[in-house]
């Protein structure tokens, strides 16, 4: 699918900022409650298995900055 799209792929992690992390779709779509409306898309491929974060990073400039380092 990747390959298909000609923008960039804009992905984090599935929790409102400072919450905990949800591992589920249902999970993901109670925290974000009536906010649920600003999630343009999510792949369902089960309940996740890794709750480690990702490093976060900003490509939006000419030098990429590490917004949050990952483990």
């Amino acid at each position: 699918m990747l390959p298909l799209c000609a923008l960039p792929i804009i992905s984090t992690s599935a929790n409102v900022s400072g919450e905990v992390t949800r591992m589920s779709v249902d999970k993901i779509l109670e925290q974000f409650g009536n906010a649920q409306n600003q999630i343009d898309l999510m792949v369902d491929q089960g309940t996740a298995k890794n709750s480690e974060p990702s490093t976060i990073v900003d490509m939006s400039k000419d030098i990429p900055k590490v917004l949050r380092e990952g483990k």
